[in-house]
Protein backbone atom coordinates (compact mmCIF):
# COMPACT_ATOMS: atom_id res chain seq x y z
CA UNK A 1 0.00 0.00 0.00
CA UNK A 2 1.38 3.39 -1.11
CA UNK A 3 1.21 6.14 1.31
CA UNK A 4 -0.12 8.42 -1.82
CA UNK A 5 -2.41 6.13 -3.04
CA UNK A 6 -6.22 6.13 -3.22
CA UNK A 7 -9.15 3.78 -5.03
CA UNK A 8 -10.67 5.65 -8.13
CA UNK A 9 -14.19 5.16 -7.24
CA UNK A 10 -14.80 5.25 -11.25
CA UNK A 11 -12.99 2.09 -11.91
CA UNK A 12 -11.43 0.80 -8.79
CA UNK A 13 -7.56 1.27 -10.12
CA UNK A 14 -5.04 2.76 -8.18
CA UNK A 15 -4.70 7.13 -8.24
CA UNK A 16 -1.74 9.01 -6.52
CA UNK A 17 -1.46 12.49 -5.46
CA UNK A 18 -0.30 13.41 -8.50
CA UNK A 19 -3.11 12.29 -10.24
CA UNK A 20 -5.58 14.09 -8.14
CA UNK A 21 -7.38 17.02 -10.26
CA UNK A 22 -6.17 20.19 -9.04
CA UNK A 23 -9.34 23.14 -9.54
CA UNK A 24 -8.01 26.35 -10.29
CA UNK A 25 -9.70 29.21 -10.06
CA UNK A 26 -10.48 30.96 -13.55
CA UNK A 27 -10.59 34.66 -15.00
CA UNK A 28 -12.95 33.27 -17.95
CA UNK A 29 -16.46 34.80 -17.96
CA UNK A 30 -19.79 32.84 -19.19
CA UNK A 31 -19.47 29.47 -20.51
CA UNK A 32 -17.50 27.05 -18.72
CA UNK A 33 -14.59 25.19 -20.60
CA UNK A 34 -16.33 21.59 -20.99
CA UNK A 35 -12.97 20.16 -19.00
CA UNK A 36 -13.75 22.85 -16.23
CA UNK A 37 -17.50 21.33 -16.79
CA UNK A 38 -16.25 17.98 -16.01
CA UNK A 39 -13.75 18.15 -13.19
CA UNK A 40 -16.30 20.38 -11.31
CA UNK A 41 -19.12 17.15 -11.79
CA UNK A 42 -16.46 14.39 -11.06
CA UNK A 43 -15.11 16.80 -7.92
CA UNK A 44 -19.11 16.40 -6.61
CA UNK A 45 -19.27 12.67 -6.65
CA UNK A 46 -16.15 12.81 -4.94
CA UNK A 47 -16.91 15.01 -1.99
CA UNK A 48 -19.92 12.43 -1.79
CA UNK A 49 -17.83 9.54 -1.07
CA UNK A 50 -14.63 11.71 0.53
CA UNK A 51 -13.80 10.62 4.42
CA UNK A 52 -10.95 13.41 4.30
CA UNK A 53 -10.78 16.53 1.99
CA UNK A 54 -7.58 18.62 1.78
CA UNK A 55 -8.13 22.13 0.93
CA UNK A 56 -4.76 23.69 0.21
CA UNK A 57 -5.05 27.75 -0.16
CA UNK A 58 -8.90 28.22 -0.69
CA UNK A 59 -10.63 30.61 1.66
CA UNK A 60 -14.41 29.36 1.36
CA UNK A 61 -15.80 32.71 0.33
CA UNK A 62 -19.32 33.01 1.12
CA UNK A 63 -20.41 34.40 -2.45
CA UNK A 64 -18.09 30.93 -4.12
CA UNK A 65 -22.20 30.01 -4.52
CA UNK A 66 -20.99 26.47 -6.77
CA UNK A 67 -18.65 24.99 -4.17
CA UNK A 68 -20.84 26.66 -1.12
CA UNK A 69 -23.76 24.21 -2.45
CA UNK A 70 -21.30 21.60 -3.35
CA UNK A 71 -19.74 21.50 0.22
CA UNK A 72 -23.40 21.36 1.93
CA UNK A 73 -24.47 19.16 -0.50
CA UNK A 74 -21.58 16.44 0.69
CA UNK A 75 -22.41 17.15 4.11
CA UNK A 76 -26.52 17.06 3.60
CA UNK A 77 -26.05 13.36 1.83
CA UNK A 78 -23.96 12.04 5.09
CA UNK A 79 -26.55 13.59 7.31
CA UNK A 80 -28.04 11.06 10.20
CA UNK A 81 -24.99 8.23 9.15
CA UNK A 82 -22.01 7.36 10.56
CA UNK A 83 -19.83 8.09 8.02
CA UNK A 84 -18.70 11.75 8.45
CA UNK A 85 -16.66 13.36 6.19
CA UNK A 86 -13.40 15.50 7.90
CA UNK A 87 -11.77 18.70 6.53
CA UNK A 88 -8.59 20.12 6.85
CA UNK A 89 -8.23 23.60 5.59
CA UNK A 90 -4.33 24.64 4.75
CA UNK A 91 -5.02 28.66 4.29
CA UNK A 92 -2.65 31.29 5.11
CA UNK A 93 1.07 31.94 5.60
CA UNK A 94 1.21 34.51 9.04
CA UNK A 95 -0.39 31.88 11.42
CA UNK A 96 1.21 29.36 13.60
CA UNK A 97 3.04 26.32 11.87
CA UNK A 98 0.94 23.47 14.26
CA UNK A 99 -2.41 21.90 13.64
CA UNK A 100 -5.37 23.47 15.10
CA UNK A 101 -8.47 21.88 16.67
CA UNK A 102 -11.77 22.18 18.00
CA UNK A 103 -12.39 25.19 20.70
CA UNK A 104 -8.79 25.99 20.37
CA UNK A 105 -9.04 26.40 16.43
CA UNK A 106 -12.05 28.65 16.79
CA UNK A 107 -10.21 31.22 19.74
CA UNK A 108 -7.49 31.43 17.07
CA UNK A 109 -10.42 32.05 14.34
CA UNK A 110 -11.99 34.21 16.72
CA UNK A 111 -8.62 36.37 17.78
CA UNK A 112 -8.18 37.43 14.10
CA UNK A 113 -11.07 37.23 12.51
CA UNK A 114 -11.78 41.27 11.90
CA UNK A 115 -8.03 42.00 12.19
CA UNK A 116 -6.55 43.44 8.63
CA UNK A 117 -4.27 40.28 8.64
CA UNK A 118 -7.37 37.85 8.79
CA UNK A 119 -7.08 36.02 5.34
CA UNK A 120 -3.07 36.25 5.57
CA UNK A 121 -3.52 34.14 9.16
CA UNK A 122 -6.34 31.92 8.06
CA UNK A 123 -9.13 32.73 10.67
CA UNK A 124 -11.68 33.48 7.56
CA UNK A 125 -11.30 30.43 5.83
CA UNK A 126 -11.50 28.51 9.15
CA UNK A 127 -14.57 30.59 10.42
CA UNK A 128 -16.10 29.46 6.89
CA UNK A 129 -15.14 26.44 6.61
CA UNK A 130 -16.78 25.60 10.44
CA UNK A 131 -20.53 27.26 8.70
CA UNK A 132 -20.05 24.32 6.27
CA UNK A 133 -18.63 21.50 8.12
CA UNK A 134 -18.83 21.60 11.48
CA UNK A 135 -15.88 22.50 14.39
CA UNK A 136 -15.57 19.04 14.90
CA UNK A 137 -14.73 18.05 11.37
CA UNK A 138 -12.35 20.64 10.77
CA UNK A 139 -8.76 20.96 11.01
CA UNK A 140 -6.55 24.09 10.26
CA UNK A 141 -2.64 24.88 9.29
CA UNK A 142 -2.37 28.44 9.12
CA UNK A 143 1.51 28.87 9.04
CA UNK A 144 1.70 28.07 4.90
CA UNK A 145 1.45 25.27 2.92
CA UNK A 146 3.96 22.91 4.31
CA UNK A 147 6.71 21.50 1.94
CA UNK A 148 5.76 18.11 2.46
CA UNK A 149 5.02 17.40 -1.08
CA UNK A 150 8.51 18.86 -2.04
CA UNK A 151 11.18 17.57 0.82
CA UNK A 152 9.12 15.92 3.51
CA UNK A 153 9.14 12.76 4.92
CA UNK A 154 6.40 9.97 3.96
CA UNK A 155 5.00 10.65 7.72
CA UNK A 156 4.89 14.20 6.69
CA UNK A 157 2.69 13.23 3.92
CA UNK A 158 0.65 11.12 5.92
CA UNK A 159 -0.28 13.42 8.66
CA UNK A 160 -2.24 15.74 5.71
CA UNK A 161 -3.43 13.19 4.10
CA UNK A 162 -4.11 10.40 6.96
CA UNK A 163 -4.54 11.80 9.99
CA UNK A 164 -4.43 9.73 12.61
CA UNK A 165 -6.98 10.63 15.92
CA UNK A 166 -8.73 13.25 13.44
CA UNK A 167 -10.34 11.38 10.87
CA UNK A 168 -12.47 7.97 11.79
CA UNK A 169 -11.06 5.58 9.23
CA UNK A 170 -13.53 2.67 10.38
CA UNK A 171 -14.84 0.86 7.82
CA UNK A 172 -12.31 1.73 5.20
CA UNK A 173 -9.47 0.07 3.61
CA UNK A 174 -7.20 2.55 5.87
CA UNK A 175 -8.58 1.25 9.03
CA UNK A 176 -5.56 -0.64 10.39
CA UNK A 177 -2.79 1.09 8.52
CA UNK A 178 -2.92 4.90 9.96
Amino acid sequence: LRYDSLECISCSGETIASNAPMIMQTMIKGMPTSFLDEVQRESRVLLRKARHVVLFGYQLPPDDVLWQEAFAEAVRCRKDTDDKAYWTVVVGHLGEKRWLYGDDMMEYANKYRYTSDAVGRGAKAIVNAVAIFGKGQVRAWCGGIPQVFVDGTEADVKEILYPEGFVDWKGTRLENWV
